[in-house]
Parts: structure tokens; sequence; C-alpha cells
């Protein structure tokens, strides 16, 4: 993030030295009220003993065997500085609410369902955005026995269909 002015309204006086946003990257913070998922949580764990749980991100863009949609973030598209610094901030605060909760352990991300080879590289610039800013989230996307070498050590956890498995790949 670069070039940036930000005066105060009706005066030339400069709020930011040299239009320099790298120092400022820092302060990207979103602000949770966690009460309620909290709750849901809780109420999860306790009554339907749920040992897991799907953790949605943002930014991320997704799809499955019938179409792709890219990510974005507050109007940043992935790949882009923004969306990293965005992204980033918001895995930070979410990865510490569950550590405190004592939930991390349980949090599996989802991004893609059942992805065509054409999807792959896509699947991959995801998987490595969680693992460099939530490395402690696992990840799972469900094949249809054609696993890809490419997600090996991205991918935590490999869901196939049994009548597609292929124990080639598996070995």
């Amino acid at each position: 993030i670069d070039d940036l002015s930000v005066k105060h309204a009706g005066s030339d006086t400069e709020l930011l030295a040299d239009g320099d946003m790298e120092a400022y990257q820092d302060i990207v913070r979103a602000t949770f009220n966690w009460d309620e998922w909290d709750a849901a949580m809780e109420r999860s764990l306790k009554l339907n003993h749920f040992n897991t749980f799907i953790l949605s991100m943002p930014g991320l863009g997704g799809g499955d065997y019938h179409s792709r949609r890219e990510g974005f973030l507050l109007g940043h598209a992935m790949g882009t500085p923004e969306h990293e610094a965005i992204f980033a901030a918001w895995c930070q605060q979410v990865r510490e609410h569950l550590r405190d909760k004592g939930w991390l352990h349980m949090a599996v991300s989802y991004p893609y369902d059942e992805p065509h080879p054409q999807d792959i590289p896509f699947i991959v610039s995801q998987l490595q955005l969680i693992k460099k800013y939530f490395p402690e989230l696992k990840c799972m996307i469900p094949t249809n026995g054609e696993a890809k070498q490419e997600l090996v050590g991205l991918q935590d956890y490999w869901c196939t269909m049994t009548s597609g498995h292929k124990q080639a790949f598996a070995d």
C-alpha cells in the first residue's frame, strides 16, 4: 500500500508522512462481537458433542465442480497486497480467539469442493494463503478420487469417495 494522501477536510495538512502506508499495515483490525457465536459453539459442543467444525474464511473465494468464484475482501482481489493484509489481520484475530477458547484444534477449513484439474492452481493459492497466516488451521478438500500431488503438504484431510480411491496415489 503506497502513495496515499490523508488530510483533514478543508485543510492541506497531510496526516501521513510521505504518503507511506507500510508503517500502518499492522493497524488493520476488524472488530468482532463473539457473544452469539461463542454461545452457539458452547451449546453445540456441550449438547451435540461436536469435536470439529468448519471455519468459513472470508475473501478466499471458492467453488465446486460446477463453478468457481474469485476471492475478494473489502473490494480487494485475492493476490493483492491489500487483500493479503486484511486476510492476515483476520486470521490473527480469529486464531487468537479460538486458541483462548480452546477450540483451535477443532477448526477445519473447507475452501473448495471436488475440484476439477483446472482448479488446482487456484486451490493451491488458497491453501498457501491459509498456511501462511493460519498455519494451525486444518484444511480439507473433498476429491472425486483424482487427488493431485500439488495438494500434498497443503491439505490435512483427504476426503474422497471410496469408489474413486486410487491406491497408486495413496502409496
